[in-house]
């Protein structure tokens, strides 16, 4: 936990200086590549910025994820830019042309020092990524931001001269250290409250404590609730906010 809170504090200070060099998080699937990002828009609070999760299933659309993108923000788009969008690029010069396009837009209509947030940027589709990166380096003079996350493996060509910063895998000792009991019935049932998603690899450590004699649930509010198997009821009465 204490290397992710360093991390947070390493992208907070990035996206401050006059010159911020595009950074992306890496990690194995499970790490909490999308927690940080959650927890840094949390911190940017009313700094603007924008946050787009990539979609897997959209990966062989010719850019698909630059479309997703630029709908994240409530911008303008000229008629050239809709006709550059709805064909498929052929070639290098043909996503240069939308690359200076979309440049254009982005510096004209976006606030200065914005932070454009993109998880899983490796599993965009090959047109948006080569787009997107040359967008994320050229657009630092215009003090636009950008951090991504991509998984382990080596870095996809557009992003290899990004600022790397790979996340260690989770195991017990931090997913622990972050519960924090806030029942206020002193029931049978432990209840422990989080303040925003913890990673997969947090809820499988919890899955694999509590699995032999408890019910664990996972909230639509984000939140652990650990329930053992006779007390249901009175976990149902519980007034903390995990099972509230």
């Amino acid at each position: 936990m204490h290397n992710r809170e360093k991390l947070l504090e390493k992208l907070h200070t990035g996206v401050n200086r006059n010159h911020c060099p595009p950074m992306i998080v890496s990690g194995h699937s499970g790490s909490g590549k999308t927690w940080i990002l959650e927890q840094f828009s949390q911190r940017l609070g009313e700094h603007p910025h924008r946050v787009l999760q990539a979609s897997p299933s959209e990966s062989t659309w010719p850019l698909s994820g630059l479309v997703a993108l630029l709908a994240t923000s409530p911008l303008t788009l000229p008629p050239k830019v809709f006709e550059l969008l709805s064909e498929p690029p052929s070639d290098d010069a043909a996503r240069f042309q939308v690359a200076l396009h979309v440049q254009r837009i982005l510096v004209e209509q976006l606030q200065p020092r914005t932070v454009i947030m993109i998880d899983d940027l490796d599993l965009m589709d090959l047109d948006s990524q080569r787009v997107i990166g040359f967008l994320a380096t050229k657009l630092q003079g215009a003090h636009i931001r950008f951090v991504g996350t991509i998984g382990s493996g080596p870095s996809p060509e557009p992003f290899a001269n990004f600022s790397r910063f790979p996340l260690p895998a989770l195991g017990t000792a931090p997913c622990t250290r972050w519960r924090a009991c806030t029942c206020t019935a002193r029931s049978t049932s432990p209840c422990w409250s989080w303040r925003s998603t913890p990673p997969r690899a947090c809820r499988a450590c919890w899955w694999n404590i509590w699995k032999p004699s408890h019910h664990v649930s996972w909230t639509a509010a984000g939140r652990w609730c650990c329930r053992t198997a006779a007390s249901k009821a009175r976990a149902r009465s519980c007034a903390c906010p995990s099972c509230g």
